[in-house]
């Protein structure tokens, strides 16, 4: 084992660079590179019957072995190079053991990270990238591989006649994909960019099922929405055929013989109403000459992310747009007016949260505003029980309060005698939570006595009883 020194110093838990071997414990909180590097072909896991924790470790670094230098970001708990794996003892009930690989799983091809005869190990790790997922393998000899598997399908990109090099793209950050290799991720928005012969142009983009029955997907432009299932794309060519005239548009602008173009986003941009949920852009004109650079820069609003952004001239093709680095999207303007279309979408703070879940709507709420957060970066322990001091902490944020400390939470829910502040770490009742926010809202008069249509209402605590009502 290398510890994180002598150029590693930026590195954060554990970089495994000879044997390493973790029989039980923890590696958490570390905020630079993470939990452990693993780099090496020896690496052990668990053994003597205690569990071993492995999570809540932030980005920060990569390592390039052969310069010996740390740098850039990534995500890891345990981080494993390209062609190595885990060697697993005994893990027992309680190990928990995030896993990101260098490169994400292609298709049909898993990273292994186990091989044991027990199929509950399967429990005991998860996923630090939405790109892939824990599954598993049975063997017939009785043993059982725990494997990171890609989450997405596989698109194949055909090209027709007259062209050739045709690419396509996913998501907001416009990640390629390669033909037959690259898994995408249903309901991910999908830019297929021609790439016609001289002399020719885009016929038609055609998708459907790679597999029987060969269901067609919907092509709106050169865009389309992945589902669940591999597919092909197929481009067709037609020959060039010289272009009419095109007529200044009525809304434009003539200066010195050049028309300018308006440059428009679907209206009622914003959360509450309108064609656009989540957030709108903003543009840096809105006219523009044939041959301008516009810039858009999406402003998404508190708990949305932009998902994806195109942009298409009065005929509804696309035009090709770049990403910036500083996260903005520029395209060049056409001799037509232009309509710039983002997508924006909740974003998904917890990977142990389903969006079917019935406080999956409430759990997003409270993070977007700070009142409540998870367990991990990622997680939500929607099972978990609540205690008196976390209750504190959320009762005095929905109050509007910013405690730095739970010391600063408990001073407040005293101050305001919503709770005396006793018992810090226990478990906080149905009737105790029911109590402090009752004192929250200000304790009003109570002139009804309801808790005689409930069987057990004769079992409330006395104090509790105004509060219950």
């Amino acid at each position: 084992m290398q510890a994180a020194t002598d150029g590693f110093d930026n590195c954060g838990g554990v970089y495994a660079g000879g044997t390493f071997i973790m029989a039980g414990g923890e590696i958490s909180g570390n905020n630079a590179c993470g939990g452990i590097f693993h780099d090496s072909n020896s690496f052990t896991v668990g053994g003597l019957g205690a569990a071993v924790v492995i999570r809540n470790n932030q980005s920060g670094c990569t390592f390039d072995a052969s310069a010996g230098t740390v740098s850039g970001g990534i995500t890891d708990n345990v981080y494993v190079r390209s062609g190595k794996k885990f060697i697993l003892a005994w893990l027992v009930e309680g190990t928990y053991i995030g896993v990101t690989t260098e490169a994400a799983p292609a298709k049909d091809s898993p990273v292994e990270i186990s091989h044991a005869t027990d199929l509950d190990y399967h429990s005991l790790f998860h996923s630090d990238s939405e790109n892939y997922k824990i599954g598993g393998k049975a063997y017939a000899d009785g043993n059982y591989a725990v494997q990171l598997e890609s989450t997405g399908n596989l698109v194949t990109i055909t090209d027709g006649a007259n062209g050739s090099g045709t690419t396509a793209k996913y998501g907001a950050g416009n990640t390629p994909i390669i033909s037959d290799a690259t898994g995408v991720p249903a309901g991910r928005t999908v830019t297929v960019t021609p790439a016609p012969s001289s002399g020719y142009e885009l016929d038609k983009v055609t998708v459907t099922g790679t597999e029987a029955p060969h269901t067609e997907v919907t092509v709106t432009g050169n865009t389309f929405t992945m589902p669940d299932y591999p597919v092909t794309i197929t481009v067709t060519f037609k020959a060039t055929a010289t272009p009419p005239p095109i007529p200044s548009d009525p809304g434009g602008s003539s200066d010195g013989g050049y028309t300018a173009y308006p440059v428009s986003q679907p209206s009622g941009s914003g959360a509450t109403g309108g064609t656009q949920i989540g957030g709108n852009v903003t543009l840096s004109s809105d006219k523009a000459k044939d041959g301008d650079t516009v810039t858009a820069t999406p402003k998404p609003e508190k708990g949305y992310e932009l998902t994806d952004l195109n942009v298409k001239n009065a005929s509804g093709s696309l035009i090709e747009t770049v990403k910036n680095a500083d996260g903005t999207f520029s395209f060049k303007m056409p001799s037509s007016a232009v309509t710039v279309n983002p997508s924006f979408s909740k974003i998904q703070y917890y990977h142990d949260v389903s969006g079917g879940a019935y406080f999956a709507d409430a759990a997003w709420y409270l993070r977007k505003e700070n009142i409540m957060k998870g367990t991990g970066k990622t997680t939500f322990s929607g099972g978990e029980k609540l205690n008196r001091q976390q209750s504190w902490m959320i009762l005095s944020r929905v109050d509007g309060q910013a405690p730095p400390s739970m010391a600063a939470a408990k001073a407040w829910v005293v101050s305001a005698n919503v709770s005396d502040g006793s018992n810090a770490g226990g478990i906080v009742s149905r009737q105790q939570l029911a109590v402090m926010l009752y004192r929250a809202a200000g304790s009003p008069a109570v002139t009804e006595n309801k808790l005689k249509d409930f069987s057990d209402g004769s079992a409330v605590a006395a104090y509790a009883k105004d509060a219950m009502n």
